[in-house]
């Protein structure tokens, strides 16, 4: 048996490491018997079935049912208006709003005015199209402001274009010393005027082509600033020589007319092949160096026990402090006996933090020693098939592919209701359909984004479960990758969905709960509001438990659809007792993991930010910046980024190679000959597992030719 359950020892044979004995309700248990899988186990199940069919079928129907709504909301679509859902205009969630809290082009009284230019107050006016020259004697005003304007016009008395340039200039003004134009109460009766000025439209916003050509030079500057210095041209004899003038890294550096944030964009400019590069490809091959490093022989094992040292050292050092600080507050006479006391409690509390620390390293350092071996073995796994480390973008491009159409639906459906614009802000009135429409958009998006996830944690399990059961390790390679995805997304498609459908069910329940919350901020009632509140919280704590929880679970339960083919509910409760029986090497797992991969994304993320240091500051391409850590900030957030990507994977490694090692271990019954573990596990066996069993299993050792192992 694995880790967590024992048998009695055979007379002779220490017991170290025995757990308390089986009683004989534990023995008649069915769920605390080992695996059984019969003596010819060739690694993965070959003959795989389709799992779980119903639940992918009930996938492909909340789609089509996703589309169903969203096409209810698209003008011109076949189904517009149907299912009691209005027809959405994204343009009302996007076009500008006036000073009278008008949508343009949107409500009655502006229907044909789509433009919104803005005014010297900063509000703005619709107009029907964006002015694209400058044109200093006509404008555009506010509603009263207009008809004064229009009543100079249509009245044509002598002089009246004079007097219509001057009206204007004199309603600009007014602009900044208007009380009614500065106050958002009167807005609505402010007269004010804006000269014609040329704009772009953006978006049907008119923006002033001043912003734009800021926005230009930047782009100029920084252009320049890569051009080589023109030779300069040799003067005659006699003649005073021309000043040089501004380029390329001078240009970049001395320019008076570029401010603090054109230099930065201009920077971004220089170096953006620098920071992706080194933000992507030079944190993968950091990844690789670390792993590399890890499989180096007593590397692992130093880095480990020397983190566990460390942390039981501070704790004993802050004990030891908090004690002596104790003592000279005692000498102290400023110090009452409260805070002496304090202190003195305070280093017992963190003397038996040190000592709780200390006894379970104790009790799990055999299991810790396995768990070094695992996180060994998953670093060769990544090794063997490194494309397994882009795995994740495909996901992200899966994503990308599902959240296109779902955002273009949401935002038709968003802008079905009734908008109500309150001092320059929206406001969406829904019925009742639409308000349950939106929340099973949610809905499918919590399970499509978790489906993608469950998905791909099946291809990476059928991957490393194939290395793993695999003797001859040379058959594995990028192929067995391939032919992971294959199977998995042929045949697990409905697994990953029945697992990611409780997810996204929790997931919707709690965004539910925050969306009760929001409304009981609004409570009159203090006391109710608290207690409401407080309620919800402790309801949301809770599902965010069982979110965790069913998580880790499922991945679990992944793991062995990956390895037998079993569909959902078999594999989570063949999991769910597995990790049961060896609880003690999970928790150790979990130990050392956490400290492996908070240390890998640490050493990832600084090397590859250090890479770009260097070949930024150590090449010409210094000489064209102005902020050397701006680029290094970006490249650092996309290194670590990619760090959490490759910390995905080896962390699921980990997962799927401890899983397939109780397994292996069951099903062998620690014959360590006949196992499929690698030396690095087999010598974890021999050491931990001494004693625990009756005898040794009759089985046979698992043939190596090609029949005995996993087809790839």
């Amino acid at each position: 048996m694995g880790g967590g359950g024992s048998k009695t020892a055979p007379e002779g044979e220490t017991t170290e490491d025995e757990l308390p004995k089986e009683t004989e309700n534990d023995k008649k248990d069915p769920h605390n018997k080992p695996l059984d899988v019969g003596k010819d186990f060739g690694g993965p199940c070959k003959k795989r079935k389709c799992t779980d069919v119903l639940c992918t079928l009930l996938l492909a129907f909340a789609w089509f049912c996703m589309t169903v709504v969203g096409l209810a909301c698209i003008p011109g679509s076949p189904i517009e208006g149907s299912l009691g859902l209005q027809k959405g205009n994204p343009y009302k969630l996007i076009n500008g709003i006036d000073y009278k809290d008008r949508v343009c082009g949107i409500d009655s009284d502006v229907k044909d005015r789509l433009k919104l230019y803005y005014l010297p107050t900063g509000s703005g006016v619709c107009i029907k199209k964006c002015p694209e020259k400058q044109n200093s004697e006509q404008f555009h005003c506010t509603d009263d402001a207009q008809e004064k304007l229009d009543k100079i016009s249509t009245e044509k008395a002598l002089g009246w274009e004079v007097a219509l340039v001057a009206k204007g200039y004199e309603m600009v003004k007014l602009c900044n010393t208007d009380p009614e134009c500065n106050d958002p109460v009167s807005m609505r009766r402010c007269k004010c005027c804006a000269p014609v000025y040329p704009t772009s439209d953006v978006m049907n916003y008119c923006i002033s082509e001043q912003a734009k050509d800021l926005a230009a030079a930047a782009g100029t500057q920084a252009v320049a600033a890569n051009l080589p210095c023109p030779a300069a041209d040799v003067p005659a004899s006699g003649a005073t020589p021309a000043p040089s003038p501004l380029c390329g890294a001078a240009l970049a550096a001395e320019s008076q007319e570029r401010d603090y944030t054109e230099k930065m964009y201009a920077d971004m400019m220089v170096s953006w092949g620098y920071v992706f590069g080194f933000g992507f490809f030079g944190a993968i091959f950091v990844g690789f160096v670390y792993t590399f490093i890890l499989r180096i022989p007593g590397v692992l094992a130093l880095v480990v026990w020397g983190i566990i040292v460390a942390v039981g050292v501070f704790w004993l050092a802050l004990a030891g402090m908090c004690y002596q600080t104790s003592q000279a507050w005692a000498d102290d006479e400023d110090r009452d006996k409260d805070q002496i006391n304090g202190m003195m409690y305070l280093a017992y509390f963190c003397a038996a933090l040190c000592a709780l620390w200390a006894c379970t390293i104790c009790c799990l350092r055999k299991r810790i020693a396995l768990a070094i071996g695992i996180t060994k073995e998953a670093a060769k796994c990544i090794a063997t098939m490194p494309i397994i480390i882009v795995f994740p973008v495909l996901q992200v491009l899966a994503l990308i592919i599902f959240v296109i159409p779902w955002f273009i639906y949401c935002l038709f459906l968003a802008s079905s209701g009734e908008m109500e614009t309150v001092k320059g802000a929206r406001q969406m009135v829904y019925d009742e359909t639409t308000f349950k429409a939106g929340w099973y958009m949610v809905f499918v998006y919590f399970w499509s984004s978790e489906f993608i996830i469950a998905l791909g944690q099946i291809i990476l399990a059928l991957a490393v479960s194939t290395w793993y059961f695999t003797r001859d390790k040379g058959k594995i390679g990028n192929s067995t990758v391939i032919w992971s995805f294959k199977q998995g997304a042929w045949y697990h498609w409905g697994t990953a969905a029945f697992g990611s459908l409780i997810i996204a069910i929790i997931k919707t329940i709690r965004a539910m709960i925050k969306y009760i919350q929001k409304k009981c901020k609004n409570l009159k009632n203090p006391v109710a509001k608290k207690i409401a509140m407080a309620v919800l919280c402790c309801i949301d704590c809770c599902m965010w438990c069982i979110e965790k929880c069913m998580k880790f679970i499922n991945k679990n339960a992944y793991i062995q659809t990956a390895i037998f083919g079993y569909h959902f509910c078999k594999a989570a409760k063949c999991a769910f007792f597995l990790i049961l029986r060896n609880i003690a090497r999970i928790m150790a797992l979990s130990i050392v993991s956490g400290f492996v991969l908070l240390l890998g994304k640490l050493v990832i993320t600084a090397g590859a930010t250090f890479l770009c240091y260097v070949c930024l500051a150590y090449t010409p391409v210094s000489e064209e910046l102005n902020y050397i850590w701006l680029p290094l900030v970006f490249t650092a957030i996309i290194a670590f980024y990619v760090a959490a990507m490759f910390n995905e994977v080896w962390g699921m490694a980990m997962s799927t190679i401890l899983q397939c090692f109780c397994a292996d271990e069951e099903i062998y019954k620690g014959d360590k000959d006949a196992m499929y573990a690698g030396s690095d596990l087999k010598a974890t066996v021999s050491n931990s597992n001494k004693g625990k069993f009756a005898k040794k299993s009759k089985v046979a050792a698992a043939p190596a030719e090609d029949e005995g192992d996993a087809v790839i």
